[in-house]
């Protein structure tokens, strides 16, 4: 849209309130065409991605001196890394937590390369228990959970210490707390995994997983000049743990 100079500069007027008229019909004048330009700004195209980050990941190699090895997972490839190799993941879900065991190695992602330290040997048997809820199942879980996702979403944790299963009673995360609208709280004594939602939802249709208490997707623990980029990562203790490192890093 065009701005006309319709106005004669401020300079040359006298009269205070025409100076003020003058800027607040300008200020309406730019508004409207503000208004007109973001109306006919092109709307960009929704961005197209078809990798199923929960689909278990093909590609895990070492490129050393310009050879590439393939090794059957993450974990197996950053533990035989020696200095100087650059480990590539390719897209889809790798199986943490990976501990570097040797300075100067890099660990890159391909598009859609998921790292994760959710327990994949954790099998639950879900059962409904109404004494905590209506919504209300549990499960036996082996080890206290530092979080668990539903389909690959992180849920909420109600913790036990903090009266969280008192929540569960009343149903949960009603206002859209998170998309799921579901939580969980490990219940010590009985080494039980107590999940609920919001309405009628059987845990067994879904895709539930725990990560266990104190442990990261990825540890960088006494070596050095170590580089982590390009990937997804989610699930464990923290993303990347970087302890007694010098030059190590994480980059988009």
């Amino acid at each position: 849209m065009e701005i006309k100079h319709y106005f004669k500069p401020f300079s040359k007027i006298k009269d205070k309130k025409m100076k003020y008229s003058q800027i607040l019909a300008l200020l309406v004048l730019l508004t409207a065409s503000a208004g007109k330009i973001q109306a006919e700004a092109p709307v960009a195209a929704p961005v197209k991605n078809n990798t199923d980050i929960l689909r278990p990941a093909e590609k895990a190699v070492i490129i050393r001196n310009n050879t590439e090895t393939k090794f059957a997972s993450a974990a197996e490839a950053v533990a035989a890394a020696e200095t100087g190799d650059v480990i590539v993941l390719g897209p889809g879900l790798h199986r943490g937590p990976l501990a570097f065991r040797k300075s100067g190695v890099q660990l890159t992602g391909e598009p859609g390369a998921y790292v994760t330290a959710y327990d994949g040997s954790w099998k639950p048997d879900w059962k409904k228990d109404p004494k905590y809820g209506s919504y209300a199942y549990s499960s036996p879980i082996s080890f206290e959970p530092a979080g668990i996702a539903i389909d690959g979403r992180v849920m909420i944790n109600a913790d036990e210490n903090r009266h969280g299963l008192d929540i569960h009673e009343d149903g949960v995360a009603r206002n859209d707390r998170t998309p799921q609208q579901s939580m969980f709280t490990y219940i010590s004594k009985e080494k039980r995994l107590l999940v609920s939602f919001a309405r009628e939802v059987n845990p067994a249709d879904h895709r539930i997983e725990a990560c266990p208490e104190k442990t990261p997707v990825i540890k960088i623990d006494g070596v050095d000049g170590c580089i982590v980029q390009n990937l997804i990562i989610a699930g464990g203790s923290a993303g990347v743990q970087l302890t007694k490192t010098r030059g190590s890093a994480v980059r988009k």
